[in-house]
């Protein structure tokens, strides 16, 4: 049914963009910015760790955001706090099996709802939205020690860096995980304008209307770019037969100093968050402080 939508909404933005290129990206847009998340249960275990949660929201200009935080029992008060951000149409709990590594490993852990996804509320949502939220999170719950990120979440945590460059707000944060990460977010409009089989006009909009947002180049919107005048240890994790994200966007961030990729095959996009291998790496990573 997804499927046949997407073909119905591709063909009626052809006609669209025929009469009016603007009115046709502007439809576009708004359906790039809606998460098409899927109604999934939650297991047995990501209820039992929902339930060990403190959950609460907190205010981040529209959007009301779901916010759940872990202390681990191991000297709780003094133990270092890791923020994870979940990729697209996911939630705080995709990271269920990395939350439990790292509440043994001795660190408390926040997570959150994007805008627009879980308990969050809205309908729509971007980058800048899901950086704000998680500057707003680490206002409210500062210090933040290290940050965790899975695909849009990984630059939402690159851009939350370099939107606080000049900043404390971040300022104890010297160690960061990405997971199957993009670097281009140029790339990630050209991939649904090919996708959706649209003009290369309606991609010049889009081009426009981010820049318009953010105030700053498409170019220059990399994870790269966000991360370069980060001097902590960067550990990238990304699967060679990734569908979503190619290994490739991971191997550009890889260039920055201060990082290492750690590569899987077979997990995939989402598999990844659960991989022992991968478990295993962040723990050392995170525990060591080190890329070793």
């Amino acid at each position: 049914m997804e499927n046949i939508l997407k073909i119905v909404l591709s063909l009626f933005l052809r006609l669209v963009a025929k009469l009016s290129p603007t009115l046709a990206a502007n439809l576009a847009w708004s359906f790039f910015c809606k998460p098409r998340i899927r109604n999934k249960e939650l297991s047995q275990s990501e209820k039992d760790l929902l339930q060990q949660a403190q959950q609460f929201f907190i205010n981040s200009g529209e959007y009301q955001i779901a916010v759940y935080q872990w202390q681990t029992a191991k000297n709780p008060d003094t133990a270092k706090t890791v923020l994870c951000a979940h990729g697209w149409a996911g939630h705080a709990l995709n990271f269920s099996y990395i939350i439990q590594r790292l509440l043994a490993d001795g660190f408390n852990v926040l997570a959150f709802d994007g805008p627009a996804h879980g308990n969050s509320s809205g309908k729509q949502t971007n980058l800048l939205h899901n950086t704000q939220a998680l500057l707003e999170i680490s206002d409210h719950l500062h210090p933040i020690d290290a940050l965790i990120g899975h695909s849009f979440g990984s630059m939402t945590n690159a851009l939350a860096i370099d939107l606080t460059r000049n900043t404390e707000q971040l300022g104890k944060v010297n160690e960061i995980v990405l997971i199957a990460g993009p670097n281009r977010l140029a790339g990630i409009f050209a991939s649904f304008i090919q996708a959706m089989q649209l003009p290369n006009i309606i991609l010049e909009i889009f081009h426009q209307k981010l820049q318009s947002i953010a105030n700053r180049s498409i170019d220059s919107m990399t994870t790269k770019n966000f991360l370069q005048n980060f001097h902590g240890q960067t550990l990238i994790i990304h699967d060679y037969k990734d569908r979503v994200i190619p290994h490739s966007e991971a191997e550009a961030v890889a260039t920055h100093p201060g990082t290492r990729l750690f590569s899987t095959t077979g997990n995939g996009h989402g598999r990844i968050l659960i991989a022992d291998a991968v478990l295993e790496e962040i723990s050392n990573f995170l525990s060591s402080g080190d890329i070793y």
